[in-house]
């Protein structure tokens, strides 16, 4: 996005300069989303219908 490190740094500085930062002691949504994913735990078999499964 920026052209180099200092103009981004800049960016960022401004951003943060009135900021106020949350540090949230939670599990992240977004995080354990991707594990499952990546388990590949999908809809549970009562969503499975016919006209879901991809002929061969």
């Amino acid at each position: 996005m920026f052209g180099d490190p200092a103009t981004t740094l800049a960016a960022v500085d401004r951003l943060v300069h009135h900021a106020s930062i949350f540090e949230m002691n939670v599990e992240s949504y977004r995080r354990r989303e991707a594990i499952e994913r990546k388990r590949g735990s999908g809809r549970p078999a009562s969503y499975v219908r016919p006209a879901n499964i991809a002929a061969d």
